[in-house]
């Protein structure tokens, strides 16, 4: 059958040997190659990126090499620590908001047990075990291939009609002066509403985002409720964070 396991599995199997062997590849280079349309090709690599094992900048997928990437494999093991933590504080029967982010999004494996209704613009959430109690919404909104994820305003009005009992969020950088931030311009409003119409927002983040800013904010840092990292941030600022009421959780 031409779409069984057996030949998803021997396709995205190939697929991982002809990445480990290129410096990067295209969509539309994997598409071309193994003769599939492009949408099946992304919904391939979006799993093998799920899995950690390519990972993808602007339109170029690259093959995440673990033989020497030991800081790359413990950043992993604490990603995931971040994502069971946050999903500790989703309770069943609860509107839940999760955006963009990647760790973010991880926090839905720890979730499977927990009946509640998710809205997120994070296509990814289709890859993830869940509860078949559960109800999962997508925002709707212009796809952007290279994020996997909805925008515009479509996305933005979905988040603005209905009030979470929680969200859970990512994002490129937090600072005491300049608060959240975010690279793209087109995910800073979504952001915005998504944390407004949120009753608790959980921010989940590595120390490296911390004291960082980047280009279009998001939402001040005193909108959030709870900010879960690791242990590696500096000391001085976690206090000057906890000091605005915020509840710091640091993991090891």
């Amino acid at each position: 059958m031409k779409n069984s396991k057996e030949n998803i599995k021997k396709r995205r199997d190939e697929l991982i040997v002809f990445l480990s062997t290129q410096e990067y590849s295209t969509i539309s280079e994997l598409s071309e190659r193994f003769n599939v349309s492009e949408m099946t090709i992304r919904r391939d690599c979006q799993i093998l990126k799920n899995m950690n094992i390519i990972t993808q900048h602007q339109n170029k997928l690259y093959y995440i090499d673990k033989s020497n990437d030991t800081d790359h494999h413990q950043q992993n093991i604490m990603n995931n620590k971040i994502s069971r933590t946050a999903a500790n504080y989703v309770k069943d029967e609860q509107m839940l908001f999760i955006n963009s982010s990647s760790v973010a999004i991880h926090s839905l494996n720890y979730l499977s047990d927990k009946q509640f209704t998710l809205l997120t613009n994070n296509i990814s959430a289709i890859d993830f075990k869940r509860n078949p109690k559960s109800t999962y919404l997508l925002s709707g909104g212009e796809i952007s291939f290279e994020r996997n994820i909805m925008t515009g305003d479509l996305a933005y009005d979905s988040f603005n009609n209905i009030q979470a009992d929680i969200a859970i969020i990512g994002c490129s950088g937090i600072s005491l002066d300049k608060g959240l931030s975010t690279s793209k311009i087109y995910e800073a409003r979504i952001n915005q509403k998504i944390i407004e119409n949120a009753n608790q927002v959980i921010l989940v983040t590595d120390y490296s985002k911390l004291g960082k800013s980047s280009n279009f904010k998001i939402a001040n840092l005193s909108q959030i409720d709870i900010i879960i990292t690791d242990n590696f941030s500096d000391p001085t600022l976690i206090k000057e964070i906890e000091d605005l009421g915020i509840t710091v959780v640091q993991l090891d």
